[in-house]
């Protein structure tokens, strides 16, 4: 802070001061306290002495250099980078330097793949295997359907938690349902060992209100005591701890 220039100094107030006058949160006025000190160090170093001598050429460098490491400071992910950003149109906003503001506020931060991995045929036959042992355990045995349709269909979670009955046609070993998201409608066989399990399921299942509607009906749920809305299917939290188990 003490190799700051008057004019950074004075505009770091002035984005402190809007701050505490916006009531941000603890942790938004500390992103501004901490962040404007390095990035005002990061442009000095540029040979910009204030915030309004910003231009597009050296606010192109400054983002260059943060990811490149050439400032004292290692090279920063996007995630970082976004956060200076964000610091910096905080601090143009609390100046009104509406010119620079402008062509700041077009940065985006780049867009990185997802890292996804798919299951090899060996793992997800090895957790069918543990599903099916898990069934036996009447206490347990949404957890193995909700893998066994997992494997097979792979839905959303949300949409399994209120899957329905009438979307499983036993007749012709046959899902359909509407998938939420796309609308669009999802079909997949059902694998020939799978189906004496789900029928012994439908049936153990139908003992609970909403049994015979949906495949995992709220009143099969242990009750929690924190519920905030009542609804009759399992929740996707409930579901996705479940797909964890097994």
């Amino acid at each position: 802070e003490s190799a700051l220039s008057k004019e950074w100094l004075n505009s770091r107030h002035e984005a402190l001061t809007r701050s505490k006058a916006k009531n941000n949160s603890k942790g938004s006025y500390d992103n501004i306290k901490r962040n404007s000190v390095y990035l005002a160090n990061e442009f000095q170093l540029l040979g910009v002495k204030s915030p309004d001598g910003i231009t597009k050429e050296n606010f192109s460098k400054w983002i260059e250099g943060l990811r490149q490491g050439t400032f004292p400071c290692k090279e920063l992910g996007a995630g970082t980078i976004k956060k200076r950003v964000e610091t910096l149109r905080a601090i143009l906003q609390a100046n009104k330097l509406v010119d620079q503001l402008d062509f700041v506020q077009l940065w985006r931060p780049d867009k990185q793949a997802k890292n996804i991995k798919f299951w090899s045929v060996e793992e997800i036959e090895a957790m069918n295997e543990i599903a099916l042992k898990t069934f036996e355990n009447k206490d347990l045995r949404g957890r193995a359907v909700v893998h066994l349709l997992h494997s097979m269909i792979a839905p959303r979670i949300a949409d399994s938690a209120s899957f329905k009955w009438e979307f499983i046609d036993f007749n012709e070993r046959l899902i359909r349902f509407p998938a939420t998201k796309n609308k669009k409608m999802c079909s997949q066989y059902i694998e020939g060992r799978f189906i004496p399990l789900l029928i012994n399921y439908s049936e153990w299942v139908s003992q609970f209100e909403g049994g015979d509607i949906y495949l995992f009906p709220s009143a099969m749920m242990q009750k929690s005591g924190t519920t905030k809305k009542v609804i009759p299917h399992a929740s996707a939290k409930t579901l996705a701890i479940w797909l964890k188990y097994i």
